[in-house]
């Protein structure tokens, strides 16, 4: 991938973002606290330690290029917000996900 793929993804990345800030100031997801399903909790957990696993690789690819790592760290870590939202106090699991998780489930 050429930096320039980098710089348009991250881009791209920045507009969804924004999107989902504005989405976080309504309730859209089921708070964390209120949600018992555990099947889709280890789901979730599954998801959020790939993108740590992303993380870490990410150093591993980038090696001493600072300004790179950050570029795939930041890729990884704003894909969380495809699993659980914050408004900074509370979490909120994302319905759409767990909505496609529970198909996953039961196939």
């Amino acid at each position: 991938m050429y930096v320039g793929e980098i710089m348009n993804d991250m881009r791209d990345t920045i507009n969804g973002m924004e999107a989902a800030s504005y989405r976080n100031k309504k309730p859209h997801g089921i708070p964390l606290a209120d949600y018992t399903d555990v099947k889709g909790l280890q789901h979730i957990v599954g998801k959020l330690w790939s993108l740590l696993d992303d993380i870490d690789t990410a150093d591993d690819i980038a090696k001493e290029n600072d300004k790179f790592y950050r570029q795939l760290a930041f890729k990884a870590m704003v894909k969380r917000l495809n699993y659980v939202t914050s408004d900074g106090f509370d979490l909120t699991m994302n319905r759409e996900f767990l909505r496609s998780a529970a198909q996953d489930f039961s196939e």
